[in-house]
């Protein structure tokens, strides 16, 4: 009788921690976890760790509140499927976005909508921290980055942070067209934020085409429409185009950073990096 008592409540321990991946699928390729509602994405949240090699599809458009779990690493294939996330969250915490940290990851077909509003560094729409080899392909983000953090804050609209060495983040046949606002927030990247001197990135065929750009510039804090000037960085049929402070910048090709002229001229300025 004890051993059958115990082995039921072995069975409800193995329930209980197994609970959150509810998910229809197995993690395969040909039979991928299923995203199909916002308990669903908030299940995924929940994990505390995500293995490696598993595939992900989302099935419809939801809007949630809650990214990935900033404290487990998510590796793997995620594909949206051509639908949205929409994310409206909060955060004071560094290295931020849709998938907080991201390991060896590939996310494709996913549209990224809604708003993330930091007082910290390294805000990004999709990662704010990427590690291994990494890719984004055929994705769009429309999401509003709203920064209080003072001085250079490397926020992103895809990714903020690149680091480890030898670790390349590959971005191709993607899209932006957000916001950035942070009045006190310099150093903004249309694509990735910021690379360490050990990893690269590299991006092709992206467009740079913000809603609306409300930041902070300075001549020695440059901002760029792909990636801002640290780190190693390759670009090939990128091109740009946007307003600022009610002067347009012309569209082009390849990757010119833009800076302020000096503090009371706010219009930006195309200068070779």
């Amino acid at each position: 009788m004890k051993s059958k008592l115990l082995s039921i409540l072995s069975l409800l321990l193995v329930a209980v921690t197994q609970g959150a991946w509810a998910l229809n699928g197995s993690g395969t390729l040909s039979n991928p976890y299923l995203i199909t509602s916002v308990d669903d994405w908030n299940a995924l949240a929940s994990q505390t760790s995500y293995g490696a090699g598993k595939y992900y599809r989302l099935m419809d458009d939801i809007s949630v509140t809650t990214p990935l779990n900033r404290n487990a690493v998510f590796k793997g294939t995620f594909d949206g499927n051509g639908h949205t996330i929409t994310l409206t969250h909060t955060t004071t915490e560094k290295y931020d976005g849709l998938f907080p940290y991201i390991e060896n990851l590939t996310v494709k077909n996913l549209h990224v909508a809604g708003t993330i509003t930091t007082s910290n560094e390294c805000a990004g729409g999709i990662s704010g921290y990427s590690t291994g080899n990494c890719y984004i392909q055929n994705c769009r983000v429309s999401v509003t980055i709203n920064s209080t953090f003072e001085g250079d804050a490397w926020h992103s609209g895809f990714v903020a942070t690149v680091k480890g060495t030898g670790n390349v983040l590959f971005i191709s046949n993607c899209s932006f067209d957000g916001v950035f606002n942070g009045s006190s927030s310099y150093r903004w990247g249309g694509f990735i934020g910021w690379a360490d001197d050990f990893s690269r990135g590299n991006i092709a065929n992206s467009y740079f085409r913000p809603s609306g750009l409300t930041i902070a510039l300075k001549d020695e804090k440059k901002s760029h429409p792909f990636m801002t000037v640290s780190g190693q960085c390759s670009f090939a049929k990128c091109l740009y185009s946007f307003y600022y402070a009610g002067g347009r910048a012309s569209a082009g090709a390849g990757a010119l950073c833009l800076r302020a002229e000096s503090e009371r001229h706010r219009s930006w300025r195309q200068r070779k990096p």
